[in-house]
């Protein structure tokens, strides 16, 4: 089994891989497993952010590395970390003429970049993290983590004493705002009297931005929790430099929160990229929308913070335990008109705050 990465800079000078197929060499940096010799499958990942920001790209990479650790050295691995979405198609076109069988794009910008390499490449099979559509041999793949947002806002809004709850979101796309439905229906289910603020970065990952939108938050709105759909962990780091609690995104966030941790929604993207992986592999995959649920593994709550009372983490136990045995979207869009959305759609097409207690300034 392949356990350690070599990293390596290719720079215009080094075009054994960006040059393969002609172009511009592009200066990024990218990881590889060992040599590939034993392996009967192939896949190469292009991540929007570097592996180490402690949030989406890191929850990916952790996805990368589950499933090198399952399927040893019959997969032959390859990422390139922190692509401009400019330069993506022809990482995905040398990715493909290299002979990856799959190549996996982590953020919707990728999308039309990917599509135009996946149209060069028929025989390739291309997938996009919140993809924005599908094409031939274009998938797109998300899980349903607005179920696990759901919960955290559940345990939000049986926290909240102000009833005032803070969430910083990146850009309004439709990931983000069914996210962002999800936690408020989770809010409204146990406090109709509480009110989310949402306040937009229009940035994936800006610690900075992050942090100051958190702050003015705080100050403006007398929040007492905060919540986030950012890639680092600085809301989380605000919430706890202001005693108030706080929730992270992507990964279990607690090391940054402390005593004032909620509890975060976050990724098992092994299992998914396992699945894809092995379709791929017994040539069974297919150009399609992949959307597990929390019942499928991909999707969960972390651990609570040390503080959160013992009422509220039962609370929410046992509503995941309903969410986990019975209809999970029934229960997350009771009352909503997502009600008889079809997974395409919730994927695709959300473009509204349709939880009348979300305050959204114009």
């Amino acid at each position: 089994m392949r356990s350690s990465y070599r990293t390596r800079t290719w720079n215009p000078s080094r075009r054994r891989f960006l040059g393969a197929v002609g172009g511009p060499a592009i200066s990024i940096t990218i990881g590889r497993l060992d040599d590939g010799l034993k392996a009967d499958v192939s896949a190469a990942w292009i991540y929007d952010g570097r592996p180490d920001d402690l949030g989406w790209t890191y929850a990916h990479h952790q996805g990368l590395r589950g499933a090198v650790a399952e399927l040893g050295e019959s997969l032959e691995a390859e990422y390139v970390e922190n692509a401009d979405p400019t330069d993506v198609e022809d990482i995905a076109r040398r990715f493909a003429a290299d002979g990856f069988d799959v190549v996996f794009g982590t953020t919707s910008d990728f999308t039309a970049a990917m599509e135009r390499a996946s149209e060069a490449y028929p025989d390739v099979a291309f997938e996009v993290a919140s993809g924005t559509h599908t094409a031939e041999n274009l998938g797109a793949y998300y899980g349903k983590i607005y179920q696990a947002r759901y919960l955290v806002g559940n345990a939000a809004g049986l926290v909240t004493e102000t009833d005032e709850i803070g969430y910083v979101a990146s850009n309004p796309v439709s990931t983000v705002l069914q996210d962002i439905n999800g936690f408020a229906a989770g809010v409204r289910d146990v406090n109709p009297n509480a009110t989310v603020h949402l306040r937009w970065t229009n940035e994936w990952f800006d610690p900075p931005t992050e942090r100051e939108t958190a702050q003015a938050l705080v100050d403006d709105e007398n929040v007492d929790v905060l919540a986030q759909h950012q890639d680092s962990p600085s809301v989380v780091e605000t919430a706890k430099d202001n005693d108030v609690w706080g929730s992270g995104f992507n990964t279990d966030m607690s090391e940054f929160g402390g005593e004032n941790y909620l509890t975060s929604p976050i990724w098992s993207w092994d299992v998914l990229y396992l699945e894809r992986i092995d379709a791929v592999r017994d040539g069974d995959w297919e150009a399609d929308v992949t959307f597990p649920a929390m019942a499928d593994g991909v999707v969960a709550i972390s651990n609570f913070g040390p503080n959160v009372p013992d009422d509220v983490v039962e609370a929410v136990i046992d509503r995941r335990e309903s969410l986990l045995e019975g209809d999970a979207d029934a229960i997350v869009w009771r009352g909503t008109p997502f009600e008889d959305w079809s997974d395409a759609a919730l994927l695709f097409d959300v473009d509204t705050l349709e939880i009348d207690t979300v305050d959204e300034p114009e």
